[in-house]
């Protein structure tokens, strides 16, 4: 499989290296010419940019903190990050996260052709904890409602390509969606991970339905999800 590629949790402060980001615009073609590549737009009036602080591991990979936001998390062997930025969000499909800051950031795994693309928001309105359970499943609907205004023919998610997880201490929800694309059948992986106080996301487009195995299976990409903390 010739697949191109995303990632985030807590780190020593000795800085090794500082990777200044790249503006989300500075995308690859092959993601950009996607429907929904629109999904994280860089609002007017911020920054548009982040810095993520690496330090490198003994044997390969770094671990990498966002010291504004509070995310860490462990970038595997090989892996690299692409491009970063921050925005704020529209508050479409939860109005009241509208005006939340996010930021993006691309993986890219040198074996893979599509990007790994994490996602993490600070909420403006927390969650209550008895709420976090429900509201990672309304994401399910969410998600489908975004995918089919950016574009995606025939979006869905089957309850059955769902399960619940845990990543670290907080609680998770893993799904693999299917859509059309070029007349073709292809398929998204997705993770949300959410606290009282944020929401992230890790997902993988483009992905040929049978290839979603090697995907799900993928050990660094499963460390890569674990290893993420989020506030």
């Amino acid at each position: 499989m010739t697949l191109r590629l995303l990632n985030t949790r807590a780190i020593g402060r000795t800085v090794i290296l500082a990777c200044l980001a790249v503006p989300l615009s500075a995308q690859s073609r092959d993601v950009n010419d996607l429907p929904g590549n629109t999904s994280f737009p860089i609002q007017h009036g911020q920054e548009g940019r982040v810095t993520l602080i690496q330090k490198k591991i003994k044997g390969g990979g770094a671990d990498c903190e966002d010291r504004e936001f509070h995310v860490i998390f462990q970038l595997p062997p090989k892996w690299s990050i692409q491009t970063q930025g921050r925005g704020a969000d529209a508050g479409v499909g939860e109005p009241l996260q509208r005006g939340a800051r996010f930021t993006s950031v691309n993986l890219r795994n040198p074996e893979w052709k599509t990007p790994v693309r994490i996602y993490y928001r600070l909420n403006t309105q927390p969650t209550p904890p008895e709420e976090i359970v429900q509201s990672l499943q309304d994401m399910v609907q969410k998600k489908i409602d975004q995918r089919t205004r950016e574009g995606f023919s025939n979006y869905h998610i089957r309850a059955e390509n769902c399960e619940r997880r845990q990543v670290g201490t907080r609680p998770g929800l893993s799904c693999i969606a299917e859509y059309s694309y070029a007349r073709k059948t292809m398929a998204e992986y997705l993770t949300w991970i959410r606290s009282e106080t944020c929401l992230a996301q890790i997902f993988i487009l483009q992905v040929p339905p049978d290839k979603m195995g090697d995907i799900k299976s993928n050990i660094a990409l499963e460390r890569l999800i674990q290893s993420l903390r989020i506030p």
